[in-house]
């Protein structure tokens, strides 16, 4: 059902824009002269009204005064989060005035913010678009700045700042005149945001002076905290973590003074996230596990999978492999839903990380896969929109030049001047060089960066494989010098067989002393340990930490089991018979108290 509204509200959208500008003028009725407080009791609910009662009161009502009361209510609704009551006066509004310019500005806005919590980030832009569109047709400079700033948030949220900044500007310059004086502050300080994000600490600084001064003034909690917040995330960018977290700090108790759950969730991320920076990784997952308590009671759910990550991470720096693993790989997965690929990347790049640790190549090689595609899909969809971007700028201004080609002919039509015809010639040539060059250096432009993408993404593959093939090298190594040491072995025991059975019987031994015996030569076992290494990183020096009283035939024991080889193997490779292997293993087992089948698991999963 939801889809479906979702596409009869694009639909109506993209058939507003085939109309003219032209509107009917409302028929003024006895109700022209209606009650201002009767339209204010309306639009705050004072008086509750049912959906069916409201239409039948306002349809009374010339549109002018409809207007009135639907920009007041929405405006309450939306300071209420009310997403249900916001959808049911859309209803009402749209019976009442289905063309109207500004019915389809709120109609696009509103569905562009249900899109954006969702994480349909392209069609929240392309509603947004629209819905500039139909404010600035209606003439309402308020909205019409508050859609600009909502827009140009969808896309900092993509990490597309530098294409939410004029929008921001465009918004800011809108309010000048002093009635809007509130909302131009709080598009500047969303505007100081932005200039943080895109590494711009100065710019931040600057932008935020003036609104810190009017909220202060006002003493107005709540945007004091984002405030303080902002403030933190300058210091963040500049590495000052411990000022950083000062005022993070400080943002979070004032938000606990005014119980602003969704700001109590932001602040209690960052503050987890600097806590972090300062290595304090206990307190930083006591802090995330806070957020993620308050979170699980709301039911904003956007920012959960960066709480996830922050208690990933924290539990990653804890040592806590397992416990990470699962708070990654969710926030991993709700990533991938939303189209969240560049939180996704790092999602994969981490697990890369927690699996390399784990000492498990293979998925750490698979997640490491997974983040070149990650990286692949934000190539082609930034390469995508740039295309539509061009398509659009080009049908626009294809459009504009032929509404000034026609307001020209006019012109000359009623002057009949062959100069001024002649004139306006050479500047639609002139206008058309300019945009066909434009075009070529864009598209030029476009195809370096192709070109460039391209030889990273090969550079990356051929290192991945060259590590592939090295890993393959060294396992081959390992088990032909395995087998190498077999045959050297077997060979050996061959030979003692032709000794006179009165020598042999001087030089034999008994299990234990056999066992304990060094049946390779040294170079033999310094060959050995050198393959084994380079397949297996650090395992046998972690053995011998873990393990200080292991024996050097305990440890071969160890790593021959660690290559799979059977009892009769080992039994070839040590000279050694395979009850002497049995009972070593078993000694080993009873020594160590273990219980796995497999005596390179003693170490558990940091081997």
């Amino acid at each position: 059902m939801r889809n479906v509204t979702i596409c009869l509200t694009i639909l109506s959208c993209l058939a507003f824009l085939g109309q003219g500008c032209d509107h009917l003028p409302s028929p003024t009725t006895k109700n022209d002269q209606v009650s201002p407080s009767l339209i204010h009791q309306l639009a705050h609910g004072i008086s509750p009204i049912a959906g069916d009662s409201l239409f039948t009161i306002l349809s009374s009502f010339p549109h002018h005064i409809q207007d009135s009361f639907f920009l007041k209510r929405f405006t309450v609704l939306e300071s209420q989060e009310a997403d249900d009551a916001i959808k049911e006066t859309l209803l009402i509004y749209q019976k009442l005035q289905p063309e109207s310019a500004l019915y389809q500005g709120f109609a696009c806005y509103f569905e562009g913010i249900f899109q954006q919590y969702a994480g349909h980030f392209i069609i929240a832009d392309s509603l947004y678009q629209l819905a500039v569109i139909g404010f600035e047709r209606s003439n309402n400079v308020l909205r019409l700045a508050l859609a600009l700033d909502k827009y140009s948030g969808s896309l900092i949220t993509q990490g597309k700042t530098d294409d939410a900044l004029p929008l921001k500007f465009r918004a800011i310059e809108l309010l000048k005149h002093p009635k809007y004086k509130e909302a131009q502050m709080l598009i500047k300080l969303h505007l100081a945001n932005a200039f943080n994000l895109k590494g711009d600490s100065e710019q931040a600084i600057l932008w935020l002076k003036e609104p810190e001064s009017y909220y202060e003034a006002q003493k107005d909690t709540m945007q004091m905290a984002y405030i303080a917040g902002l403030e933190g995330s300058i210091a963040a960018s500049r590495k000052d973590y411990t000022q950083a977290l000062t005022y993070h700090k400080l943002a979070l108790d004032l938000r606990m003074k005014i119980k602003d759950q969704s700001g109590l969730t932001e602040s209690y991320y960052h503050v987890g996230r600097m806590l972090g920076k300062l290595e304090q990784w206990q307190a930083s997952l006591d802090t995330f596990n806070q957020a993620f308590q308050i979170l699980q009671k709301n039911t904003d759910k956007q920012g959960k999978s960066f709480i996830e990550t922050g208690i990933g991470e924290a539990l990653f720096h804890l040592g806590r492999f397992d416990e990470a693993e699962s708070y990654l790989l969710s926030s991993l997965e709700r990533s991938i839903n939303r189209k969240q690929f560049p939180a996704a990347a790092m999602g994969a790049r981490r697990m890369s990380e927690v699996r390399k640790h784990q000492h498990r190549f293979e998925e750490a090689l698979q997640y490491q896969e997974q983040l070149m595609a990650f990286k692949d899909t934000l190539f082609n969809q930034e390469k995508l929109k740039i295309g539509q971007e061009l398509s659009i700028k080009y049908q626009i201004h294809e459009k504009e030049l032929n509404i000034a080609a026609l307001k020209r002919e006019h012109r000359l039509s009623l002057q009949r001047n062959g100069l001024a015809a002649l004139t306006i010639f050479v500047g639609l040539c002139t206008l058309f060089y300019i945009y066909r060059n434009r075009t070529k250096q864009e598209t030029k432009k476009l195809a370096d960066e192709n070109a460039r993408a391209e030889a990273q993404a090969i550079d990356l593959a051929q290192a991945l494989e060259f590590q592939k093939s090295q890993l393959d090298a060294h396992r081959n190594q390992l088990d032909e010098y395995a087998r190498m040491l077999i045959e050297k072995n077997r060979q050996l025991v061959e030979l003692s067989l032709h000794q006179p059975s009165d020598q042999l019987s001087a030089n034999s031994v008994g299990h234990d002393e056999l066992y304990s015996q060094v049946i390779l030569t040294d170079s033999d076992w310094e060959r050995f340990q050198g393959y084994f290494n380079k397949v297996y990183p650090g395992f046998i020096s972690a053995l011998r930490q873990r393990l200080p009283d292991i024996t050097p035939a305990e440890i071969r024991l160890v790593l021959l089991d660690k290559l799979g080889l059977s009892q009769k193997e080992t039994s070839a490779i040590l000279g050694i018979s395979v009850d002497a292997v049995k009972k070593g293993r078993y000694r080993l087992k009873k020594k160590y108290n273990l219980d796995a089948d497999n005596l390179s698991g003693l170490l558990g999963d940091t081997i």
